[in-house]
């Protein structure tokens, strides 16, 4: 099915692109991660910012698909999103070591370890 596929990439690159204009705006050390506490937040801040615009544009696809859905039953269990954080989580934990990528041998081990638990999990 393409068009599901157009869609969640597009999908990606909107809500990836929300996340990168808070840490544009709200910091000068855009491409590379803030250190400190308070770009810590402006991180938190970008993440946030692409979980909202990802899962409104979800939720909104899947109302606008399914008739009987509601918008709270679009946004699934609270396990799927768990999942939707701890991937966020690596992908802050990615972009600060890229200063050292010797250290992204270091997260290659959880990433693929939570990759294949939740592969064994949906299949």
């Amino acid at each position: 099915m393409p068009h599901r596929w157009v869609f969640s990439a597009s999908n990606v690159v909107l809500a990836s692109t929300a996340g990168g204009a808070v840490l544009v705006t709200l910091t000068d050390a855009y491409p590379s991660v803030p250190a400190s506490w308070q770009g810590f937040g402006v991180v938190l801040l970008a993440a946030a910012a692409r979980w909202i615009v990802n899962r409104v544009l979800t939720s909104l696809a899947v109302v606008l698909m399914y008739p009987g859905a509601t918008l709270r039953s679009s946004f699934g269990p609270a396990s799927d999103n768990v999942i939707e954080y701890g991937a966020l989580a690596l992908g802050v934990l990615v972009a600060r070591t890229m200063d050292d990528p010797a250290y992204l041998l270091a997260l290659a081990i959880p990433i693929l370890v939570v990759h294949r638990g939740l592969m064994l999990l949906l299949f």
